[in-house]
């Protein structure tokens, strides 16, 4: 009788590929960006609104100030979106 094997290696599941994880990332990461940016860009013109739903802590003038040093990381997240999901062969080879 020979004895059980023991798979040490774990199956790789479906869309857990490297690709695809950085692109999930990278997409949530837009999607965060952008709520904040929304955001922030109302809080500049409503102030008051915006400051109650924070609880205070989102005045006008720092929400101009985060909602302008906002635009650089989310420019960047939405250049790297469009080319990973319009070039997806370019980044990652299968097999």
């Amino acid at each position: 009788m020979t004895p059980p094997t023991i798979h040490t290696e774990q199956p790789v599941r479906r869309g857990s590929t490297p690709g695809r994880r950085v692109r999930r990332m990278v997409a949530w990461l837009l999607f965060l960006m952008t709520v904040l940016v929304l955001l922030t860009g109302f809080g500049t013109g409503e102030a008051a609104i915006v400051g109650q739903l924070t609880g205070g802590l989102l005045g006008k003038s720092i929400a101009e100030r985060i909602h302008i040093y906002l635009w650089g990381p989310f420019i960047i997240l939405l250049v790297l979106h469009m080319s990973l999901s319009l070039f997806p062969g370019r980044w990652w080879r299968s097999g």
